[in-house]
């Protein structure tokens, strides 16, 4: 039970694993606005040395371990990762009225374990961010491997302002800033075709310095 237990918190959201564990099926939730963080991982090329490849794959495993502890520590319930970085969502599928600051204050601290990060060359880890707020539905998918999956207009959308995203920052979209600009400072960006919008983003600063996040 104690096994069984653990395999659900590691693969399901809370809120979507208790209703599993009691037996509800067919699970699946709209949330009208939730917060996405999208991180994009960059330059991590297949080695041809074993012994690089060991080290590449131990150092993400520390830096995904680093980043389910901040899903923790903020109270953002899903994170699910992908082949080029992981999605993270805050305010679904159990809501939080504070989504917008739990998902930007888990971003600054992802952007700092990524530069603890040293592959084989002694660089840091190639990460840009995006933070967008908007509608998210979320489905367990599967019957015999179940798995939860994320998807709508809001993952699109960070997905998209990620994707414009330096190495080393985070980008917001003009949503999320209108919610934080009294609590951090940012730089507007260019306007730029975002997901097929016309979008000026802003580069989130970092608190502490005045800086780039």
């Amino acid at each position: 039970d104690s096994l069984i237990e653990g395999l659900l918190q590691s693969a399901f959201p809370e809120g979507v694993a208790h209703r599993i564990r009691a037996g509800e099926a067919g699970i699946a939730q709209v949330t009208q606005e939730a917060t996405v963080l999208r991180c994009h991982m960059r330059g991590i090329a297949p080695s041809s040395s074993s012994e690089d490849f060991r080290r590449i794959m131990g150092g993400l495993r520390d830096f995904s371990a680093a980043v389910e502890a901040l899903t923790q520590r903020h109270g953002v319930e899903t994170c699910i990762w992908r082949v080029d970085g992981f999605v993270a969502v805050a305010g679904s599928p159990t809501s939080a009225d504070d989504h917008v600051k739990r998902a930007a204050a888990m971003g600054q601290e992802v952007l700092v374990e990524a530069r603890r990060f040293r592959g084989p060359t002694g660089d840091p880890l190639r990460v840009g961010l995006g933070l967008h707020s908007g509608r998210v539905m979320g489905a367990a998918l599967g019957a015999d491997r179940l798995r939860y999956e994320v998807w709508g207009d809001g993952v699109k959308m960070a997905e998209a302002v990620a994707l414009g995203a330096a190495d080393g920052t985070l980008l917001v979209s003009p949503t999320v800033q209108s919610r934080l600009r009294d609590e951090y400072s940012f730089q507007p960006q260019k306007v730029r075709e975002v997901a097929g919008v016309q979008m000026r983003t802003f580069l989130m600063a970092d608190p502490a310095s005045g800086g780039p996040a």
